[in-house]
């Protein structure tokens, strides 16, 4: 029983240390820079033929992440795409690459600086995205409406997983 609870302990104790860690990034990291370094863009004429049959999605594909400690800069790489089909065919295309640039990243721990980074840099470039979509939406006339916000995936919270472990299963 001891060594259960140890290591519970010892998990509880990592998790704290990590979470201390990612604290100390959030506290010091400056943006410096959203940089675009290429966007590709291409509309095909049956994107405006079958408009019921379209089906429209973004995704936003993280690259490297970088921690250079020496010059305490964190460096992300990411492509945003929004794709339109219809049917199986792609008629709509939109891709743009980011270098997204913190600084004052001042010996911090590496993986603590990554999580960071993985976290909160698409975050600092999809609203450049999006803008540069809409600028592209219009000089092409294709009429979309904007992409949406971009949002984190929801996570379930301790508290709600408690509960839920509390709760005696519904009977039908």
């Amino acid at each position: 029983m001891a060594n259960k609870v140890s290591a519970v302990d010892e998990k509880v104790a990592r998790k704290r240390d990590r979470l201390e860690k990612y604290g100390d990034v959030v506290e010091l990291a400056q943006l410096n820079a959203v940089q675009m370094t290429s966007v590709k863009f291409s509309v095909k004429p049956e994107f405006f033929a079958d408009e019921d049959h379209r089906n429209l999605s973004y995704t936003i594909d993280k690259g490297t992440r970088e921690y250079l400690r020496d010059d305490e800069v964190g460096m992300a790489f990411l492509s945003l795409k929004v794709e339109a089909k219809n049917g199986r065919k792609r008629t709509l295309y939109c891709e743009a690459e980011y270098l997204v640039t913190y600084g004052n990243l001042i010996d911090l721990n590496e993986e603590a600086v990554v999580a960071f980074l993985d976290r909160v840099a698409p975050f600092a470039c999809y609203p450049y995205f999006r803008s540069l979509f809409a600028n592209l939406d219009w000089a092409a006339t294709t009429g979309l409406p904007p992409l949406p916000v971009h949002k984190e995936p929801a996570r379930p919270r301790a508290s709600n997983l408690q509960s839920a472990a509390n709760t005696p299963p519904k009977r039908g």
